[in-house]
């Protein structure tokens, strides 16, 4: 989950201008709250990028087989999942299992993938 602290304080500070003046920011403060929030969330954006960039190649790299118990049990069946993973996630029958390739991300992604 990318880190968003900043969207909250730049909120707060909008709305407690609000609420005790009953006014609006005028639009060359917003223009520049929004500003300094974009170029923030730019940065935040390209730090998760380049830290999960590995886990990406990874995961449309990495031949992932999904038994027919697991396949039986995805919503909207196994065909609707195979098309949703398209070019996100490399499924073949003689792929890593699908538990097995979940076990090893989460030892190498802890953050992201619960044990």
């Amino acid at each position: 989950k990318a880190k968003r602290d900043f969207l909250a304080a730049d909120a707060e500070k909008i709305t407690a201008h609000y609420i005790n003046t009953g006014e609006i920011l005028n639009d060359t403060i917003l223009r520049e709250m929004f500003d300094k929030t974009y170029d923030r969330g730019i940065v935040t954006s390209e730090e998760y990028y380049n830290r999960y960039k590995d886990l990406k190649d990874t995961l449309r790299s990495t031949a992932v087989k999904i038994s027919e118990e697991d396949a039986s049990s995805l919503r909207g069946g196994f065909s609707v999942f195979r098309q949703n993973a398209r070019g996100k996630l490399r499924l073949s029958a003689d792929g890593i299992p699908v538990d097995s390739f979940y076990t090893e991300l989460a030892g190498q992604y802890p953050e992201l993938f619960s044990a």
